[in-house]
């Protein structure tokens, strides 16, 4: 910040889309911008184009509600309850910010320890299903979600180097009587997915060998030169292979979760309606993955490459995996995923 300014005022008169992880970021901000003794303000969705009697109009009430219940619109001095009316939804399902780490967050969000945190989330899952579907998951379900978000976690955490925390938060909102939106964000601020890779000093030998092959290979093709791509960004799709870890395990238990999240969330994400479409997202330094329901995003064999040759010999679609320009300090996993009744019953009988 530029020195001598103390007064900071957030612009959203024309934002009429949110998601859980940039309005999550802003509460960590804003929360620590606040301890420093900084005067927060700002506006509201729609401020600045009100319809013909001066009330805000359909398209930005999904922004204004996610920012309401998120707790952001309290910091940046607005008083909520005032605001829930011209919502006008009935109250949304929200997990509220989340954090913890060896080091507990020197910042005013709830601190629940790992162990624990996930099974938080899961339940957050839990009764989105039942709340949408009228369904839940049995014990063994229970146990496969806590023991997935429970690894992606725990990457964060050690990924976060000295920082050493992480950070979680949801929301779910109902779209009509069977269809609902969720949303689930999980970050941390340190060290990048590829840094952690390359600075590891207990990186599997096997795992190793097949790093340095990779890179050595899109250093030859010259893919490097390319201005979407780097070796960041193949460290960090290549993080995503299944039993990539940058620890040694001799069970072999490590570097499935984030994995097996994605195949979890793509197995009861989808939904009928066009344009509605589940997503994943993962930023990491200025790597940046995107997974939906595509057929190049899919599984085959415990892998995903984002390209038509299923290889990580092949340079990924750019549409899905890119370098970009900005370098977010850490790593960020963004869940939009929507549970439609129906879709979910279909996937039932397909197992059956």
């Amino acid at each position: 910040f530029v020195k001598g300014i103390k007064n900071i005022e957030f612009d959203y008169s024309e934002v009429e889309e949110l998601e859980i992880g940039a309005v999550a970021l802003k509460n960590i901000i804003c929360l620590n911008l606040d301890k420093q003794d900084f005067v927060l303000s700002g506006n509201f969705p729609g401020c600045k184009d009100l319809d013909e009697n001066n009330l805000i109009k359909n398209k930005y009430k999904k922004a204004l509600e996610i920012l309401i219940y998120s707790g952001l619109f309290k910091i940046l001095g607005f008083e909520p309850k005032i605001y829930v009316e011209i919502v006008g939804n009935s109250e949304p399902l929200t997990s509220p910010l989340m954090g913890g780490g060896k080091n507990l967050p020197n910042i005013k969000c709830k601190s629940i320890k790992l162990g624990k945190i996930e099974h938080q989330i899961t339940e957050y899952f839990n009764n989105a299903l039942i709340k949408t579907v009228d369904k839940k998951l049995n014990e063994k379900g229970l146990r496969i979600f806590d023991k997935i978000i429970g690894e992606v976690i725990a990457n964060c955490q050690e990924h976060s180097g000295e920082f050493n925390q992480y950070f979680c938060s949801g929301h779910f909102v109902q779209i009509d009587r069977n269809i609902g939106n969720y949303q689930l964000t999980i970050f941390n601020f340190g060290q990048s997915i590829a840094t952690g890779l390359r600075m590891s000093k207990h990186l599997p030998e096997d795992v190793n060998i097949k790093m340095q092959n990779l890179i050595k290979l899109h250093t030859k093709k010259r893919w490097f030169s390319c201005n979407n791509w780097n070796e960041e960004t193949l460290l960090t799709l290549f993080s995503l292979q299944d039993r990539v870890s940058r620890v040694f395990d001799p069970k072999k238990q490590r570097g499935t979760g984030t994995i097996r999240m994605l195949k979890a969330f793509q197995d009861v994400g989808g939904c009928y309606i066009e344009g509605q479409d589940p997503k994943m997202t993962i930023i990491s330094g200025q790597a940046q993955i995107l997974v939906d329901n595509s057929e190049i995003c899919q599984l085959k064999d415990k892998k995903i490459t984002f390209n038509v040759e299923k290889s990580l010999k092949v340079k990924p679609d750019e549409n899905y995996v890119k370098k970009i320009n900005h370098c977010f300090p850490g790593t960020i996993i963004t869940l939009n995923i929507f549970l439609d009744k129906k879709w979910l019953e279909n996937k039932l009988n397909e197992v059956k």
